[in-house]
């Protein structure tokens, strides 16, 4: 029997959070800064071997973190402003 789809909804958002953590990593390796744009949706998905769903949903987190904004169609990355950080999560540079 197939486990109960809560299970698949947990494992979703994990996945998310694994994808935004690799996208946060790849901004700072390629030392991206403020303005500088993603590759697109389909480029990500083939460069983090993942869905284009999982990679719409790791940028949903990274701009509600405010390290991401979306401007039309492109993705630009956007420093966070100084001072206290709008999440718990910690990555190191």
């Amino acid at each position: 029997p197939l486990p109960p789809p809560e299970i698949f909804d947990i494992i979703g958002v994990m996945k998310s959070y694994e994808v935004s953590d690799q996208l946060m990593h790849y901004i700072i390796d390629h030392k991206l800064k403020e303005g500088d744009k993603l590759p697109n949706e389909y480029e990500l998905a083939d460069i983090f071997q993942v869905s284009r769903k999982a990679i719409r949903q790791a940028v949903s987190l990274l701009v509600d973190e405010s390290i991401l904004e979306i401007r039309r169609i492109i993705l630009n990355f956007k420093i966070r402003p100084l001072g206290p950080p709008t999440t718990s999560r910690n990555w190191t540079v």
